[in-house]
């Protein structure tokens, strides 16, 4: 029997985001974050997606 880790899921607002190198580097330094899995930023909302665990 496996154990999950409980996970969380933030949305956050960036705003500045100009264009697809800047989605990049934001999912890129959100991605550098101790614990966080995984991370989808939208240019067109200025929102980015983490989920942690």
């Amino acid at each position: 029997m496996s154990s999950l880790a409980p996970s969380l899921n933030f949305e956050l607002e960036i705003e500045g985001m100009t264009c697809a190198s800047c989605v990049g580097r934001v999912e890129k330094a959100l991605k550098a974050v101790p614990g966080v899995s995984e991370a989808e930023v939208n240019l067109a909302t200025e929102r980015a997606t983490v989920r942690a665990t």
